[in-house]
């Protein structure tokens, strides 16, 4: 739909000889889209303050007019940071800056989204600790390419091309010339992506790092591979990091082994694979692929008894780790009758 037009106006009213009055704000010159949609943060055009609920929408007024003085209100203000963007805000932020078309700002905001890079919070994105990270190695490693003139200037030589007043290969040449130095570099100084914490490793006393991997974020050891201790964590309501304990919940099945007291709860290896362990661990270092059932054996009443899981996921025959035997499901149907 066609854009809404705002003038952004700043209007100066003097006040006697001592005083001068300001308003700064919008007003509207154009509905378009707004004249059916109106995002709740911006329903009081560019310039509105959702924060303090101000109205922002000036009146049309000119030069040399002489506004009646109802009252006078002094407020103190302080410096506030700028809105986060919203997914609107963001595609017009876009479209000021000449990146992008309006074919391309649904898979912008998908990408950004899909590789965890913003997060939604309520109607507004928040970047993500992965977000930060990448935008400041980029913004380091590739200062000529991470910047908003050269993304534009690349969209409208790429225009050119395609009307045919530009040389494909030499726009592409002109780019390569300054891009190969800067990926060469990149290339040559690559380390994992981090970012520091100030929590110390319980195991080696190094500072913990925020690192990624398939999973998501953790806090790994900065000495890796040296030192391999990992942590979960997450962010108070300042944003600092703390680490997340993740106690198992209790399944009553006992740990097989001689003289433990331990049970046996669910784990997954790094990969994602799931196995069975105990939660005394490292006291105890049990561990199982095939999965316990809290019931007693048939034959000599030894609990727990397991299900044999093959490649693949595939349950397999009942059997019991301390005599050996094996049987089926309906043998444990009648037992427990």
């Amino acid at each position: 739909m066609t854009p809404a037009v705002y003038d952004l106006t700043t209007v100066d009213i003097q006040a006697g000889s001592r005083f001068l009055l300001r308003a700064a704000g919008s007003v509207l010159r154009f509905a378009g889209f707004t004249a059916v949609y109106i995002d709740s943060l911006e329903k009081n055009g560019p310039q509105a303050d959702p924060e303090n609920g101000e109205d922002s929408l000036l009146p049309l007024i000119n030069k040399g007019d002489r506004p009646g003085l109802e009252k006078v209100t002094p407020n103190q203000h302080f410096t506030q940071p700028p809105p986060r963007f919203t997914e609107s805000s963001l595609i017009r932020e876009l479209e000021a800056n000449g990146i992008g078309r309006p074919s391309t700002y649904a898979a912008i905001l998908s990408t950004i989204l899909d590789k965890d890079y913003v997060k939604r919070l309520k109607s507004a994105l928040q970047p993500t600790d992965l977000g930060i990270a990448v935008n400041e190695l980029l913004v380091e490693k590739f200062p000529g390419v991470l910047n908003v003139k050269f993304t534009a200037g690349m969209e409208d030589r790429l225009d050119q091309v395609e009307e045919g007043r530009e040389n494909w290969l030499k726009v592409l040449q002109d780019f390569y010339r300054d891009f190969k130095p800067a990926l060469e570099q990149a290339e040559a100084s690559r380390k994992k992506l981090t970012i520091p914490t100030e929590i110390a490793c319980d195991k080696c006393g190094s500072p913990m790092v925020i690192r990624w991997s398939r999973h998501g974020a953790f806090l790994g050891c900065l000495t890796f591979p040296a030192c391999t201790n990992i942590k979960q964590f997450e962010r108070d309501e300042e944003g600092k990091v703390r680490i997340v304990e993740k106690k198992p919940q209790s399944t009553g099945i006992p740990c097989p082994r001689k003289g433990c007291a331990g049970e046996l709860v669910e784990k997954k290896t790094r990969r994602g694979k799931v196995f069975w362990g105990c939660n005394a661990y490292p006291d105890c270092e049990y561990a199982t692929w095939d999965r316990p059932l809290n019931s007693a054996c048939t034959k000599c009443g030894a609990r727990p008894v397991f299900q044999k899981i093959y490649r693949g996921g595939r349950p397999g025959p009942l059997y019991c780790a301390s005599c050996d035997a094996k049987f089926g499901e309906e043998d444990l149907i009648q037992n427990a009758g």
